[in-house]
């Protein structure tokens, strides 16, 4: 559908106009910072190629119609593809392609009728790039754990028991665990998951929930209390970590090297935040600083590992968050079948009600394959589970010949017939 043509005020530019659209709709300032980083880019060539601000163009689109939104496309492409980067590389296929679609849906906001299949027709996207990543096998993720911090260790763990985003670990909140299950039971609220449209539930190994209850004492929440339910594990708000600065600043010999950052830059920006912002653009903004701290965080680990810190050829890290839901999917439907990695994966998938709404089923069913998602001694497990199954698989001949032998006795003592 045509995005409502913006309106405009004197202290609104079109491009605040349009992120400040683009953020109320997917509550995310890192996706709004992407929209920035294409806009900003529509921009540089209509200033560059057409000597136009956004506003003149739109005049140009709208008003006079002396621009053809689907020919100022095509330029706009044949100017990415030709565009060299300060490191001397061209834009991907993946980058290209993700500055076009932004650009239609700047077009569109500006007033521009820009349809689908007219657009599909006119402009000839480059095709998107297969890029195969290494799966991540439990060696690499152990390596991985022994070189991390504890917290680290703990959300890796997570991630690899559960598949649940990073979006959706750094909102938990201790109430969304149940620990009288076995396994325990992890409800991602409906407002956490992607697409905020349902709730999922999935579970974690033995092996994380003892990370996660280690960290939980560290951290002096007991999930037995009821006041502490409500409270988040690993997101801070602003008032948090204002009062973390302001600890530090306390102690002289905490962090040296960083007051001077936590007086000039830290906490002016946090207290404007709190003073210009509203509760809920706060909240996002501190899920996203969350987000980023971890995954800044793993980056650090695996690049201090030189055989860890490998890329992939869209220069991607081998080793990132979602490659523990690679993993997870790749161990679970090996050892079970897909369906249910899906279903816990929040994936579609054919049993995704049926497992939403059988507990007994989903804990039996994950209890199964929760050896091939233990990381730890994994070496120990995978050899007691060939031991079993060599074991079963003996008994299984054993009962098999005593059933033959037992038929032969019982023919020869049947009565002969005349």
């Amino acid at each position: 559908m045509m995005e409502q043509k913006a309106i405009q005020t004197k202290k609104t530019t079109l491009k605040e106009a349009f992120l400040t659209n683009k953020y109320r709709r997917t509550k995310s300032h890192t996706y709004k910072n992407s929209c920035r980083t294409g806009a900003n880019k529509l921009e540089e060539y209509l200033r560059l190629e057409k000597n136009l601000t956004l506003e003149q163009a739109q005049a140009m689109l709208i008003e006079n119609k002396n621009l053809d939104p689907l020919v100022l496309l095509d330029e706009y492409l044949t100017f990415l593809r030709t565009w060299t980067r300060k490191n001397g590389k061209s834009f991907t296929n993946g980058a290209i392609r993700t500055y076009m679609i932004l650009a239609k849906e700047l077009l569109r906001f500006m007033g521009c009728k820009i349809y689908d299949e007219d657009f599909r027709q006119k402009i000839k996207l480059p095709p998107k790039e297969e890029v195969e990543e290494e799966l991540l096998t439990k060696e690499t993720i152990n390596q991985v754990l022994r070189n991390s911090p504890p917290k680290l260790q703990t959300v890796i763990l997570m991630f690899c028991s559960s598949a649940m985003r990073i979006g959706e670990l750094v909102q938990l909140k201790l109430g969304d665990f149940d620990f009288s299950t076995n396994p325990v039971t992890v409800n991602l609220r409906k407002s956490v998951v992607k697409g905020k449209i349902h709730p999922r539930k999935t579970q974690l190994t033995t092996e994380a929930t003892k990370a996660l209850k280690d960290y939980l004492a560290r951290k002096g929440l007991d999930y037995s209390n009821p006041r502490h339910q409500e409270k988040f594990l690993f997101l801070q708000t602003h008032e948090e970590r204002l009062a973390n600065y302001e600890r530090i600043l306390e102690n002289e010999k905490l962090y040296p090297q960083y007051r001077d950052g936590i007086i000039k830059d830290k906490i002016p920006k946090l207290q404007a935040q709190l003073k210009n912002l509203t509760e809920e653009e706060r909240y996002n903004l501190s899920v996203d600083a969350t987000k980023n701290s971890f995954e800044t965080l793993l980056e650090r680990t695996v690049d201090a590992i030189p055989e860890l810190s490998k890329k992939n050829e869209n220069n991607r890290r081998n080793i990132h968050f979602h490659a523990f839901r690679y993993f997870f999917k790749t161990q679970v439907t090996d050892a079970f079948n897909g369906d249910f990695a899906e279903a816990l994966m929040g994936h579609k998938s054919v049993r995704l009600l049926y497992y939403k709404q059988n507990d007994r089923k989903r804990l039996e069913h994950y209890r199964k394959v929760e050896p091939a998602l233990t990381i730890s001694d994994f070496a120990k497990v995978e050899k007691n589970i060939e031991q079993v199954t060599e074991n079963y698989q003996d008994m299984k001949e054993q009962l098999k010949n005593l059933q033959e032998q037992f038929n032969i006795l019982l023919a020869q003592t049947r009565p002969q017939k005349a």
